[in-house]
């Protein structure tokens, strides 16, 4: 049975991020989450793509969405990070020939740096990029939930907890604030989950995310594995 309000651990309490000086250590904390391995290997195993990537993510969202934090009572520290796009918002809002988002612009110029195997995602003239004005992946997420259900409810951008304080519950409280909020609209929560044991085990059975299906696989450039989503929601 979903909670009203989260459960959130006795090490912690959350606070949405409104200090734009803090964005930094709330990116350190989402590369360290990460093992710095960010799109599929696509930066290169690059600690500093990786960063500037997740920082592109944590900016629009700190401009154009919700940055919730988790952070430990002992000594203030940023320990969990949940970037969330609400209704009508995202992270990139205009396609078409050379027509991005700002936030796009900026993840752009990073993936295209000159080690950035990603790049090919995110050029503007590259067809994995952009597919008759759409997304590949966006258009991938609306085949299973309908064209812009995930824009028309709140979505999980990226969610990530210090590996020194996972498995105690800070990233389910994270996600929880927000379903709460989500409830109170009568809308829903999306996320995406590439990898499909924790999709199982931590989103479905131990989130209460319901499975609605997998994106196709989606093809990537040489020396990145091609990958396919597990897309759910919640209620």
């Amino acid at each position: 049975m979903s909670r009203t309000h989260p459960q959130v651990p006795a090490i912690c309490y959350l606070e949405l991020l409104t200090n734009e000086s803090s964005i930094n250590e709330a990116v350190q904390v989402l590369g360290e989450a990460f093992g710095w391995q960010f799109f599929y290997s696509g930066c290169d195993k690059s600690k500093d793509l990786v960063y500037a990537s997740l920082l592109c993510y944590t900016k629009a969202a700190f401009l154009d969405g919700e940055v919730w934090v988790a952070k430990a009572h002992e000594d203030h520290r940023i320990i969990g990070v949940a970037v969330w796009f609400g209704p009508g918002q995202k992270f990139i809002k205009k396609f078409g020939a050379g027509s991005y988002h700002d936030h796009s612009a900026d993840l752009s110029s990073v993936m295209n740096k000159k080690n950035a195997v990603g790049g090919i995602y995110f050029s503007a003239d590259c067809p994995t990029r952009l597919a008759n004005g759409g997304h590949i992946y966006d258009k991938g997420v609306d085949a299973i939930l309908g064209t812009d259900v995930r824009l028309n409810n709140w979505h999980l951008q990226l969610l990530g907890v210090h590996p020194n304080y996972q498995r105690k519950g800070v990233g389910t409280s994270l996600c929880e604030y927000i379903e709460a909020k989500a409830r109170t609209q009568g809308v829903l929560t999306v996320l995406e989950a590439p990898d499909p044991k924790k999709s199982k085990e931590v989103y479905q059975e131990k989130m209460q995310y319901e499975w609605k299906g997998a994106t196709e696989l989606i093809k990537s450039p040489e020396g990145i594995p091609s990958v396919s989503f597990n897309v759910l929601t919640k209620a």
